[in-house]
């Protein structure tokens, strides 16, 4: 039972923690830049998942991510608010685009973070 309220707190703490500023602009971009591609990234093992069990969606089909879990909440009969989800996206997708084109990381110091 403790270790159920360990990770409960732990949980908690790292929501809290997600509505504290960054210490630099940098972070707050790359943070949200690897938001960005890590939901892209999952939506794409979600397809591949679907496409092995034979799920209709064809893997060459590259559909945007709001539109292939939309596709996969309809096979699954699951209410999914896609318009919402697809206009999030569609504005941290635009962020992300006009952030990481103007990057440019000539190297990279210190320790690598946990």
């Amino acid at each position: 039972m403790d270790e159920f309220r360990r990770r409960i707190e732990r949980d908690r703490l790292n929501e809290q923690s997600s509505f504290l500023l960054d210490e630099s602009l940098e972070c707050s971009a790359l943070n949200l830049i690897g938001a960005y591609e890590n939901v892209f990234v999952r939506v794409q093992y979600l397809r591949a998942q679907q496409v092995s069990r034979g799920a209709g969606l064809d893997l060459k089909d590259q559909d945007r991510p709001p539109k292939v879990l939309n596709r996969i909440a309809k096979n699954a009969s699951i209410a999914w608010p896609h318009d919402e989800f697809s206009t999030m996206f569609d504005l941290a997708h635009t962020v992300r685009s006009s952030l990481a084109h103007m990057w440019w990381i000539h190297s990279i110091e210190g320790e690598r973070p946990d």
